[in-house]
């Protein structure tokens, strides 16, 4: 018996319970008996323990095969061929990159919160930890965040890459929730986007899951009649999800499929209009979302194609930074103008393009080689930080900027001051230490700028360090200080950009000084809002090679 199931698993590989009864009946073992055989089976064949498949199935292996690119190929092909949230989740993830926020996670893995016969987000997070499918890593910007497991063949984008296609994807939230309150589908004051600073228990919410976008929507279609409402009836709703840089295969469009047929199938659910909002989506995916009823669309298709073309371009851009600023550094100042009718554009883009412009200065300025955005690993803790912009002269000289693009009103504080003195420079120092490139500069400068002022604690400590500190050089600078070391290089257009958005940018007169105290009361919908403009008429679908564009 022993040696007979120790066989099939050898030749077949890890597998699924029930695919290794098949395999034991057409030796003639009737299935009963198999099926004893399996719950039988010697220490040598081993089942993965809290992870049960649908109709009671276990996954089973060889002891020797645990951990192997055998047994990780085989548990997924298991979790996809059953549907299992785990299997669902994987894809979501691998569709952003193999990286996201933990916070972020119950809003793409496709589970619900609470649900009786559902695995809770909360539940799939902490089994696929314990199971090897996902790890947790921190990182400097986008804090705790879930990847996939050490082990696991799936591919994972740099991490810049991932801050672009989410700052992208920001703008494209905020431009969706304009154009949600110009044609009134959803009550301007209410329209909810997911923060990177609200906690998981505050991201947008309706029903049971977590989206990217919510909106109550009082429109007739989705208006339910309620004579005890005051407004006649009980709004429905709008909700989105939004995936970039990426072309959505029918597994990964399904997590957002599962979302909403869950949902459908809850007796008290309001009615809802879904949105899938991708650059591109796979042939079969795109007439999946369209067959069950929901709305599959590109930006272009929704915002109008000269912002969809904004959008790609910016996240092009900033995923290849180094090289924008390098070849193209005007490119900075065409996505501004692009972008400028976008509400939240000119505060989102902000940092991103401060230290695009700083990496220009600093190479015309100075002549060295410079990068952006650049993930460190100190070698001696195993802390994780990161390089705004780098720049290196040779063996002879290696410098740091900490970049901080604030509005004119907007002051840096002691505390991002001492963070970065106590924690980030040392984890960075560290690992230029150990570089193979940096080990042997006999310079090293860690310079903080700001587009904006230093509150005056902060410039202090700031002194203090640039005064006492020996083992590397301490410098910094407000905006008036990058001003004028702007003027060295005399480009107008980056003067022009600098002046204009960070240090005299007129909506900064209307953006309110950040206040431990209290809360500046939200502004009442202005009656002559900027217009987006209206969603383009439907076309068919254009395919390309093995891809569709959604009209």
């Amino acid at each position: 018996m022993a040696s007979s199931l120790q066989e099939f698993l050898r030749q077949s590989g890890p597998t699924l319970s029930s695919h290794l009864c098949t395999l034991l009946q057409g030796q003639g073992i009737p299935a009963a008996t198999a099926r004893k055989r399996i719950e039988r089976a010697p220490p040598e064949v081993q089942k993965i323990k809290n992870l049960r498949f649908p109709h009671n199935e276990r996954f089973v292996y060889l002891k020797e095969q645990w951990n192997t690119e055998e047994f990780w190929q085989a548990l997924l092909k298991a979790l996809d061929d059953t549907g299992s949230v785990y299997g669902l989740a994987l894809h979501a993830l691998k569709a952003r990159g193999g990286l996201v926020p933990r916070k972020h996670f119950s809003i793409i893995c496709g589970s619900p919160e609470f649900l009786k016969k559902h695995v809770p987000a909360q539940g799939v997070l902490e089994r696929g930890l314990d199971l090897r499918l996902f790890r947790l890593q921190t990182h400097a910007r986008l804090g705790e965040c879930v990847t996939f497991g050490e082990r696991l063949p799936l591919p994972s984008i740099p991490l810049n890459a991932v801050r672009a296609r989410r700052l992208t994807e920001d703008l494209l939230l905020n431009a969706l929730k304009e154009w949600l309150r110009n044609l009134g589908l959803g009550s301007y004051e209410s329209v909810k986007l997911r923060s990177d600073e609200a906690p998981a228990e505050e991201q947008p919410r309706f029903g049971q899951f977590r989206w990217d976008l919510t909106a109550p929507s009082y429109m007739h279609p989705l208006l339910t009649f309620d004579r005890r409402s005051k407004s006649g009836g009980n709004p429905g709703f709008i909700v989105a999800d939004v995936v970039l840089g990426t072309t959505l295969t029918e597994q990964q469009v399904e997590v957002f499929l599962h979302k909403c047929e869950v949902m459908r199938y809850q007796r008290k659910t309001r009615p809802f209009l879904a949105f899938l909002i991708a650059d591109h989506f796979e042939r079969q995916a795109f007439a999946l979302g369209r067959n069950r009823g929901l709305v599959l669309a590109t930006p272009g298709a929704v915002l109008g194609e000269d912002v969809g073309t904004a959008l790609q371009t910016l996240l092009s851009t900033l995923t290849h930074a180094t090289d924008a600023v390098v070849q193209n550094p005007l490119v900075v100042i065409d996505l501004v103008n692009r972008l400028s009718k976008i509400e939240g554009a000119a505060g989102n883009l902000r940092g991103a393009l401060f230290e695009m412009i700083i990496a220009h200065l600093v190479r015309v300025n100075e002549g060295n080689e410079t990068q952006l955005g650049v993930g460190i690993t100190d070698p001696t803790t195993g802390a994780r930080a990161e390089i705004d912009v780098l720049r290196t002269k040779g063996s002879q000289e290696v410098a740091v900027y900490e970049c901080k693009g604030k509005s004119p009103n907007t002051r840096v504080s002691r505390e991002e001051v001492e963070k970065w003195l106590k924690i980030s420079v040392p984890r960075i120092d560290a690992y230029l230490h150990a570089h193979p490139n940096h080990h042997a500069c006999r310079v090293r400068k860690f310079e903080f700028w700001t587009s904006g002022t230093f509150v005056p604690e902060a410039r202090q400590l700031l002194q203090q360090a640039k005064a006492s500190t020996r083992k590397y050089q301490i410098d910094f600078r407000d905006g008036e200080g990058v001003l004028e070391y702007a003027r060295d290089i005399r480009d107008t257009h980056f003067l022009e950009l600098l002046s204009q958005h960070f240090l005299k940018h007129p909506l900064a007169q209307l953006e309110p000084v950040p206040s431990n105290n209290a809360t500046a009361p939200s502004a009442p919908p202005p009656a002559n809002a900027p217009q987006m403009p209206p969603p383009t008429a439907p076309v068919s679908s254009v395919a390309l090679s093995n891809e569709v564009r959604a009209p």
